[in-house]
């Protein structure tokens, strides 16, 4: 400051020859610092001790300070007449010792060698500046103005001067303005000026209120000290041409400071041009229209392709000069060396800020032309004014000929875009709240972080300096739906088409990259109404500079650059160079040979959120694992039961020729077979990445697994023929994995009804293809129980339908044995219906709920057969009546015998806690109780007739037989008491137009003459017994009696258990008659 006011004076006196140069106007600005000086300033020479104070002659020093304080009212200086006091009392009042002094600031003396405390504070004064001050009580002189430096002696204590042993303190009161002013920015509004514009300074300060500028010429000396205000302004054509710098003093009563200098340059109207500040152009050669490219960080002519290294960041520098900028790699043009002779290389170099990198831009004849700020007279040059692809470009003299001129071609459509790198994985992260945009089913959105694939994207950079983006989740790129351009268009992932919609340029941002797509360069990529919760949506919307539109690009350098082969399926590892497989070898994993186990060289992969992939052997079910957790090279790869562990995790990515595995655990590693070996039996391991064909592999999908070596097993491999299918249970295993019926595979069976070789074929489906065989066996049964029936017209007969082996069937001796209660029954004699043999057995009505036990007797042995009861059969017919029109039919008379049956068995009281007709509806059961016996008398009306009597027979009467059959028994007396022998030998028993068979039998002087298997509808019927004498006919005799005779006598008996028989039987024969009339329509 004291050099620029310096300088003021003496502009003053050679004003005559410094014509343009105008002298300085500083007013100072009035303070409390400036108050006390000034009245200070005012009392010099004054010796009138008694004005201030009335203080002591010989001591008035404090009261001259004490007084010029209240006249310009500082209170912080302590009024008193002791020095010393008044330093305490300043120090009380919070006043800072300094120790360099500025005006304003009390100096007090203070004297070593005294002794008492009150007299080693000798004086005080007011500094007026850093280097004088105002002292009352200097002796003759009054009030004087005492240099800094000079010395000051007084009386001590022992009433001598001390001269020597003086020190200075210096207190500054506590001022309105206590310190010297700041500046917190100094500028001009450009830095390249024509002759004909004007040049204003500004200058942001605080704390001042004066300034002053100066002006020098680079090389030159000072042109311009003026004072002046916070704004300055000149005319260019006053300061003529030339490189310039100038700064500003900004200054109050506390001080001053200088700001930094500011550079321009004045130069002749048109001579550099202002093309803009920032835009992005081609330079191109004029008159044959070729591109100057970055090759290689070179500058030479190139193809224009669109791609990035055609477009250079013309970016105005302060000078007017630019740099210039490859949108390639960000490397500026630059020249070599920072010299200036003709044929110097131009290439593209980093930033340096050195004129070397700054070019001027100045009109020529037909283009413009790019000056170099290093090497004025020269310009960019293309050797020898070439146009071909790589012709270099060089520094030459300016000469005015095409090869200097060119087309700055501007494109505000490309953004000022960065390369980031040329390919990386990175997190999409919005910068403000950290929330990580990730892929939700294609969509793009805010998303958790938890480390899934989904997080994760691989940007490629393409050569128009645009970025594809993938995601790592399902391989789709980051797309502007439909290449739409408006705000609010959905940003999601589609597969890749190459378009503008799915490259995206990435440029700085105030806190964060910003996201352009190169079809909407217009636009970003921008959140939803700046959302940070999960499923925020992402769009494109108008660049705003926002926070919704600014992220942070976060690499992840051990995230390999995955790709995503499939979410779940069975594949080969096959190493690609030798096309051998590897197999999991128990619990190795190893180049295979011939005859490797079943599923061992088969694996499964399931992708797991994070892009890795668990690789499952189907030969025993355990996982892919790096032994032992290990992260070193020549750890060994083996097969061991599933942890979830990163040792089983497996990235996917590409190599040259195949696929490349990388454990999570150790990314820095890979999959690698030993010594690249394709013996069998070569061992894999982990190894660095060397893009080797150790480490590259096949992963060769299984589409389908073929089932030709499952293993398939039967739940029964050999069957007895019975006649009905035979269907045994399949298992089938591939590997460690049992398959799912329904899910891997259907089962067909064939043949496996007869005796012979069955076959079950098994068809693989899902994942599974192909077939599989099992045979299994089913030998001729020496029986087989094919049914049952009850003959119901007029018997109790339980047929049994048997087949039988030639064997059985052909031996005479073999015969079945029925069992009923304790009734046996030996059964050779046999029909046949249908191809199979028919054994019947007879049960007596009683007896129709026991089980008939059936036992075939052949060669010595004995094969009990099923049990079954006439019950079981009427049952069947009752309960499904409504399923079967043969049911419908026959259910009434099966009820009937049913009924009739649980009669009998009360009536001859056998079984009666478990009667036969226990099954069917109460009602079925009242319609045999409802039944008046009055009823059942008037309905009957057969009556007996014919020769009852003669000279040897008399008939007595007759009666029912409920047995297995129902017989009718008739009694004669015997008057001669013949034998059955002299009976059959003299008469002819029979019955009348009937071919029932009878029987007889004598019991004392009676003989019974029984009507066998009479029919259930015959019980009405009249039937005629003849007893014919062969030698006289006259001594013949003949009954006509009925069942219903009997039926009507019984309900006279008054036997209710006889009465409830017959009615059974009555009703039975009602129900017989009514099935017989239905069989018969």
């Amino acid at each position: 400051m004291k050099r620029i006011f310096s300088v003021l004076m003496s502009i003053v006196i050679v004003l005559s020859c410094v014509v343009f140069i105008m002298p300085p106007n500083i007013v100072l600005a009035a303070n409390n610092a400036d108050d006390i000086v000034s009245i200070a300033r005012g009392e010099l020479g004054s010796t009138n001790y008694s004005k201030y104070y009335g203080g002591n002659k010989g001591a008035w020093c404090a009261d001259f300070v004490s007084w010029c304080a209240q006249q310009a009212g500082v209170d912080s200086i302590a009024k008193s007449s002791s020095c010393y006091n008044m330093y305490i009392g300043m120090k009380n009042n919070g006043c800072q010792e300094v120790s360099s002094p500025q005006k304003g600031d009390i100096v007090f003396f203070y004297c070593t060698k005294c002794s008492s405390t009150a007299g080693k504070w000798c004086h005080v004064g007011i500094m007026e500046d850093s280097k004088y001050s105002i002292e009352g009580n200097r002796w003759s002189n009054g009030v004087s103005k005492v240099e800094r430096g000079n010395s000051y002696s007084h009386n001590g204590d022992l009433g001598y001067k001390h001269r020597d042993g003086i020190v200075r303190k210096y207190l500054r009161p506590k001022y309105s303005v206590p310190n010297p002013p700041t500046y917190s920015n100094f500028w001009i509004d450009g830095n390249f000026y024509d002759l004909s514009e004007t040049i204003t300074f500004n200058v942001t300060a605080s704390g001042a209120d004066r300034f002053a500028i100066g002006i020098d010429k680079i090389g030159g000396a000072r042109v311009v000290t003026e004072g002046c205000g916070s704004t300055y302004s000149i005319s260019a054509n006053r300061l003529g041409t030339g490189n310039y710098s100038a700064y500003m003093s900004v200054a109050n009563s506390a001080g001053y400071v200088d700001t930094y200098r500011v550079g321009f340059i004045v130069a002749e109207k048109n001579k550099y041009l202002d093309i803009g500040n920032n835009l992005i152009a081609n330079i191109i050669k004029v008159d044959s229209w070729s591109h100057v490219v970055n090759k290689n960080s070179n500058a030479c002519i190139g193809n224009e392709v669109g791609n990035a290294n055609e477009y250079w960041f013309f970016q105005r520098q302060d000078d007017g000069s630019y740099t210039i900028r490859s949108m390639e790699d960000g490397k500026y043009l630059d020249v070599s060396e920072a010299g200036n002779r003709d044929g110097l290389n131009v290439y593209c170099y980093d930033y340096t800020g050195a004129d070397n990198q700054r070019w001027f831009i100045k009109q020529g004849t037909n283009g413009l032309i790019l000056v170099p700020k290093c090497a004025i007279n020269s310009c960019l040059d293309i050797s020898n004014g070439g146009s071909a692809v790589d012709t270099n470009a060089q520094l030459w003299t300016q000469a005015g000929v095409a090869a200097q001129e060119f087309s700055i071609y501007n494109h505000p459509e490309v953004p000022d875009f960065i390369r980031c790198g040329d390919n990386f994985i990175a997190n999409i992260i919005k910068v403000d709240t950290w929330s990580s945009m990730v892929n939700n089913n294609s969509n793009a959105e805010i998303g958790k972080e938890e480390g899934n694939a989904n997080e994760y994207y691989e940007f490629t950079r393409q050569s128009d300096g645009a970025y594809i983006i993938k995601s790592l989740e399902d391989g789709k790129y980051l797309d502007v739906s439909d290449g739409g351009n408006k705000n609010g268009q959905n940003v999601g992932f589609s597969d890749y088409t190459g378009e503008n919609n799915q490259r995206w340029y990435i440029k700085n941002g105030s806190s964060g990259k910003i996201l352009i797509p190169k079809n909407a360069t217009g636009s970003c990529l921008d959140i939803s109404n700046n959302g940070s919760a999960v499923g925020t949506n992402a769009q494109i919307w108008a660049q705003a500079g926002v926070a919704a539109q600014e992220f942070s690009i976060y690499t992840q350098s051990k995230i390999p650059n995955f790709i995503n082969f499939g979410d779940d399926f069975y594949a080969n590892i096959i190493k690609a160079s030798t096309w051998s497989t590897l197999v999991n070898k128990n619990p190795n994993l190893e180049v295979g040979g011939e005859g490797e186990a079943e599923g061992s060289d088969i694996w499964h992969f399931r992708r797991m959120k994070d892009g890795t992939y668990t690789i499952q052997s189907l030969f025993d079910g355990k996982y892919l694992d790096v032994e032992k957790f290990s992260d070193q090279k020549g750890a060994n790869v083996y097969c061991y039961d599933y942890t979830g562990d990163s040792n089983q995790r497996w990235y996917l990515t590409l190599g040259k020729n195949g696929k490349v595995l990388i454990p999570k655990n150790a990314t820095g590693l890979c999959l690698d077979v030993s010594n690249d070996g394709s013996d069998a039996g070569t061992n894999a391991q982990l190894w660095e990445p060397n893009g080797t064909t150790a480490q590259e592999f096949n992963v060769y999908k299984e589409d389908t697994i073929k089932l030709g070596t499952a293993n398939v097993t039967l739940s029964n491999n050999n069957y007895i023929y019975d006649g009905k299918e035979k269907k045994p249970d399949v298992t089938v295993k591939y590997g460690y994995a049992t398959l799912q019926q329904g899910t891997d595979y259907t089962v067909e069976y064939s043949n496996n009804v007869k005796a012979g070789t069955a076959t079950v074929t098994i068809k693989g489906t899902g994942i599974y293809s192909g077939t599989v065989s099992k045979n299994f066996e089913i030998k001729e049964a020496l029986y087989t129980v094919y049914g049952y029936q009850v003959a119901i017209k007029g018997n109790f007969d339980l047929k049994y339908y048997i087949d039988l082996s030639k064997e059985a069937a052909n031996d005479t001796d073999a015969y079945i044995e029925f069992k009923v209660g304790d009734r046996i029954q030996k059964v050779k004699q046999r029909e046949t219906s249908n191809g199979h043999y028919v054994y019947t057995c007879e049960v007596p009505v009683a007896q129709i709920g026991d089980k008939v036990t059936a036992t075939l007797h052949y060669k010595d042995k004995s094969y009990a057969l099923t049990q079954y009861s006439v019950k079981d059969y009427l049952n069947t017919i009752v309960q499904n009546k409504d399923k079967k029109e043969e049911y419908g039919k026959a259910a009434d008379i099966a009820s009937a015998i049913l009924n009739y049956g649980a009669r009998a068995q009360i009536y001859f009281g056998y079984k009666t806690d478990s009667l036969v007709n226990s099954a069917l509806p109460d009602a079925e059961i009242k319609k045999v109780d409802s039944i008046l016996a009055q009823d059942i008398k008037n309905a009957i009306t057969n009556k007996e007739s014919g020769n009852l009597e003669n000279n040897y027979f008399k008939y007595y009467g007759a009666s029912l037989v409920c047995k297995s059959d129902t017989g009718m028994k008739l009694y004669f007396e015997n008057k001669n008491s013949l034998s059955l022998k002299e009976i059959d030998k003299k008469y002819d028993i029979s019955v009348k137009d009937c071919k029932k068979q009878i029987s007889k039998s004598i019991n004392g002087n009676m003989i019974c003459i029984t009507i066998n298997d009479l029919n259930a509808t015959e019980l009405d019927d009249n039937f005629v017994v003849q007893i014919t004498n062969k030698q006289n006919s006259s001594q013949s005799m003949s009954v006509s009696t009925s069942p219903y005779i009997y039926i009507k006598k019984s309900m006279d008996s008054g036997n209710a258990k006889l009465i409830n028989l017959s009615k059974a039987m009555y009703w039975y024969n009602q129900k017989a008659m009514e099935y017989s009339m239905m069989e018969n329509r």
